[in-house]
Parts: C-alpha cells; structure tokens; sequence
C-alpha cells in the first residue's frame, strides 16, 4: 500500500467516525424526548448498532496501517484457500509472495514451506504405494478424484514443454505405449518390466519404445495450437476453437541431436531405420507449416494425443501415442522403483533381443532410498510403513518429477 493510499484509508475513517457520533447524539437527542429514556437506549437496536459502528470506527483509526496490511493479507488467503486444494493454495501464496504482494512474509513463507513438503510426502508416499501394489491415497487433497483417472492431453504437456522441462522425461511420464502402422504390419510397444520391456517379436525391424522415445526426442517432437473462429449469429458473436497437434520444431531438433555423441545419433537413426532428422524442415509435420489446416475438421472431435502420419519416400507410417493419466504416471513410477530397489530381472515370458540389451537400463531412475545417517542431504524425507525414505538432495532428475507431479495434482 502507498502513502497516499494510506493517507486516503485514513481519512476516510475519519469521516465514517464523524458520521457515526452525529448519529449517536441524534439518537441521544431524540430518547432524551421520551419517558423512561434508558429503557428505550437499553432495547434500541439502532442505537447499539451507531455504538458498535463507533467503537469499531476507532478500532480502526488506532491501528490503521497495520490493520490494512493484515486485511491484504486476509482476503488473499481467503480467496486463495477456496481452491479447497493445498496444491492449488500453496502454489498461489508462492505467486504471491514472489511478487511482494502479501505483507507478512515470515508466516505465509513459513505456511507455504510446511504446504509444500506436505505435498512432496504425499507424492513420495503414493510412489511407494504403487510400488507395493497397493491403492493410492490424496485424501481430500484432490477435488475431482476422478481427474486422475483422466489421460493426459496435447495442452497440458504443451503447458510443461513451455515450463523448458525435458521433453525426454515428459514423454517418458506421459506416453504409455506406442501403436506403428506401416504397410503389411501393426506393432505395439509398452514398457512393463519385468515382463515386458518394449519390444515386439513381430516387428522384423527389431524396435523398442525406446527407439520411438528416441525419435520423439531427437526429431524435436512438440505441440502447436491453431485457434479458429467459428462465425455465428450477430447476437452472440464468433466462438474460437482451438485445435492442437504434435510437430517437429527444428530448435528443439538441433538442441536434442547436439547433446548427444554423433555416434549415438546415428545408431538412434538406424535403430528406427528412418533418418527422423528431416522432419522438422521438410514435412507437413514441421512445426508452423501451412499444410496443417485443422479448420477443415472443426466438427469432429479430437483425440486427447492425434496421430502422426510420417511420409517417407512414398511410404505413410501411422505413429499413434496413448497417453497415461495421472494414476498411471504414479503407477509408473511405482513400478520402475520396485524393479529398481528388488533388482528384478527380465521374466521368461519377456521379449528380449539379444543385440538390444540397451533396452534392460530403466529409462527413469526413481530415487527414493531409505534415509542415510545424515537426514541433511536429503531434498524430502518421509515416514512409511515405520521406515523414513529419503530422496537424495542430488537427484535433479526426481526433483523435476516431483514439481511435475505437483503441478498436474493442481490442474487435476
């Protein structure tokens, strides 16, 4: 608040208490009129409500500047908690003590903190449900529980792709399995250890999700929206629509391809056995190109992930990705941490090549380990089953997931 607000709230008290005693000697004046004028003070509810008025009216004035500041603060957090969803709380009060807005800053900083590792050990306590196969639990946290049942769609990993988080880690969160389409062959790829890891004994190419994952990373795969508007009558005005797809965007392309060695780009090309380099410059499906005219298909609905029809030399591959939803994600993740902590090995039924033993290396590691001596180095602890698990204070990869998971828990 600025002096000159404050000079204004001021004054402003001082008219309403101005006004309150001239309607209490008015109120005086015209009891006094009257026989057995205590009686009619005593049972006059206009009277006391001009005393309440008064005395609230100096309250006011004795403590003006800070009262306003506390008034700022108590109507943010009154707006904030009808989220009825601390994830959703504590990420606003973050917003609003980033921006200075909120006055207090030692007991809304300290609120936000204990909210946030609230909602870091409700993530690391479900992860270890999933693990165990057992049911997870939000409590009351999640608004809708049947959000989470929800795949996930092209604007929400849209919204984490511009947050600049790892399109490699959100694609392995996000994506489920993979379906190919290509002439004279239908393969599908799912990464389930210890039973399946990827691959497909049909494909007479020898692919594994990781190579689809590769070609999603490598060939800068995003998302792009167009918006169209619908005409409709003049008492109503035009309705937008927007429409979004995946596409290749050639910055993303050539940041992913210059990370790795050029040696591993090529095994990657050869893997999949198509040079996806290409897509991002010379394809309908680069991203902004002109041949994308989603308008065309205004009245048909779109599905939450949309085909990508990858032309190659006269050859039409259909890639079509099923997205998780966010009980899948957890349940992911439970997995990945029960075969990484019990050392599972491959099952007899599992698929394996015996050129593809890259595909044995989980494509996450999920670092929840029980805490060590020193507590310190831990980024969240937790206590599970009479056991405190710790994620490591290095593991940058798992800090990453747990502002994701966080973040989808608040859309959820």
């Amino acid at each position: 608040m600025t002096e000159n607000e404050k000079d204004d709230a001021t004054e402003l008290r001082k008219v309403q208490l101005d006004r309150a005693r001239i309607e209490l000697k008015l109120k005086e004046r015209e009891l006094q009129q009257k026989p057995r004028w205590w009686i009619q003070i005593l049972s006059s509810s206009a009277f006391a409500a001009a005393l309440v008025t008064a005395i609230v009216t100096i309250g006011f004035d004795w403590y003006s500047s800070e009262q306003a500041k506390r008034d700022s603060d108590k109507s943010i957090l009154l707006g904030v908690i009808g989220q009825n969803n601390p994830y959703a709380i504590a990420s606003k009060l973050r917003v609003f003590l980033d921006a200075g807005i909120i006055y207090d800053k030692a007991r809304f900083g300290n609120a936000v903190r204990s909210l946030e590792d609230q909602l870091t050990q409700q993530i690391i306590r479900n992860i270890l449900n999933a693990s165990r196969d057992l049911p997870l639990d939000f409590g009351s946290t999640v608004a809708k529980p049947e959000s989470l049942l929800k795949p996930l769609d092209l604007p929400t990993l849209e919204y984490f792709i511009r947050q600049d988080y790892p399109r490699n880690l959100l694609f392995q969160l996000f994506v489920d399995s993979v379906t190919v389409a290509e002439p004279g062959q239908t393969n599908g790829y799912r990464y389930a250890p210890p039973n399946n890891y990827g691959c497909n004994a049909s494909d007479s190419k020898n692919r594994c999700l990781i190579d689809w994952m590769q070609l999603a990373n490598l060939g800068g795969l995003t998302v792009e929206e167009k918006n169209f508007q619908n005409p409709t009558g003049a008492s109503t005005g035009a309705t937008t629509t927007t429409f979004s797809r995946f596409c290749f965007d050639p910055i993303l392309a050539q940041d992913a391809q210059s990370s790795i060695a050029p040696a591993a780009l090529a095994t990657a090309i050869s893997n999949i056995g198509l040079d996806f380099t290409t897509l991002s410059h010379s394809s309908p499906l680069a991203c902004g190109s002109e041949a994308w005219t989603p308008q065309a298909s205004s009245g048909m609905a779109q599905p939450d992930m949309p085909p990508l029809l990858i032309k190659f030399n006269d050859t039409v591959i259909v890639i079509t990705m099923v997205p998780r939803s966010l009980h899948r994600v957890f349940d992911y993740l439970g997995l990945l941490l029960k075969v990484q902590s019990q050392n599972l090995k491959p099952s007899n039924t599992a698929y394996l090549s015996n050129d593809r033993p890259d595909v044995l290396e989980p494509p996450i590691t999920v670092a929840i380990v029980p805490t060590p001596k020193n507590a310190e180095d831990c980024f969240v602890t937790t206590e599970y089953e009479k056991q405190s698990y710790c994620v490591p204070g290095n593991a940058s990869t798992m800090k990453k997931i747990f502002a994701i998971l966080a973040d989808l828990l608040r859309l959820s």
